[in-house]
């Protein structure tokens, strides 16, 4: 057995925001997001939060999985920067960077598999889907989705 004899302070360096805060940063985001749609968008972005719809997810094209929620293209600019707040909220810059990266990538590789003749699937950075799940008041479990081709982003917060 090791034992750890020598006495000293380590000091640790906080990575990430505290949880509470993201949170609520989140559910504030989400609200907002919500707020901005018709009734019409916000009937397809809400899905019940116990609905088995949660746990289907996938990341390959738009046409070889359905999904569910609202689609970056019925969006208006408004509501797509509202979208991309609530991203924000769940990941780290990097991570943030990363994410919009691969959806901006769509449309360069539509263009190679259109120059090739391998074009077999709809490409683009507005065929995300986002989706919440639950309420966002956060007195009840609920979660949310950024879901399309090489992103499924889950966020479930209890």
């Amino acid at each position: 057995v090791a034992e750890h004899t020598h006495h000293h302070q380590h000091e640790v360096t906080p990575l990430i925001i505290p949880a509470l805060e993201t949170v609520e940063e989140m559910s504030k985001a989400c609200v907002r997001f919500l707020e901005t749609l018709s009734p019409a968008l916000r009937r397809k972005a809400e899905i019940p939060f116990d609905q088995g719809e949660r746990l289907r997810w996938h990341f390959v094209p738009i046409d070889m999985f359905e999904r569910k929620g609202v689609l970056i293209q019925e969006m208006s600019q408004k509501q797509q920067d509202s979208a991309f707040k609530l991203l924000e909220t769940g990941l780290s810059k990097k991570g943030y960077q990363k994410a919009t990266a691969i959806i901006n990538l769509e449309t360069i590789l539509g263009d190679i598999e259109r120059e090739q003749g391998t074009y077999n699937h709809p490409r683009g950075p507005e065929l995300y889907f986002f989706t919440v799940f639950g309420d966002p008041d956060g007195r009840q479990p609920w979660g949310w989705r950024v879901e399309g081709h090489h992103v499924s982003l889950h966020f479930t917060i209890v």
